[in-house]
């Protein structure tokens, strides 16, 4: 991924109905999802095949923080963030690495 890849990537996995955190100014991380298990598959697939389409992110992690904190995506901001109920999911499930 590129650094001008940043809005179009986070835009188009929170179309998904997935979620985005920053975790400060350096780190981000992938949500909660409060859907049935059957829909959760289905996200998880769409999110996986963006991650995969946009390729390695690992050396964007603090502009896409930034830019997640830039939009009031932030844990700070929401007080309460259901973290990642899906994390035991998400090492079958999709490439998408938590990233904290």
């Amino acid at each position: 991924m590129r650094s001008d890849q940043i809005p179009f990537f986070v835009k188009e996995v929170l179309s998904t109905g997935a979620t985005l955190y920053a975790a400060g100014k350096d780190h981000y991380f992938f949500g909660d999802l409060d859907v049935p298990d059957d829909k959760a598959e289905e996200i998880l697939a769409r999110v996986n095949g963006i991650c995969e389409r946009y390729g390695p992110r690992d050396h964007l992690q603090t502009e896409i923080a930034r830019h997640l904190l830039s939009l009031g995506l932030d844990i700070v901001g929401h007080g309460e963030c259901r973290v990642l109920r899906w994390l035991d999911r998400s090492a079958r499930s999709t490439s998408c690495p938590v990233i904290a």
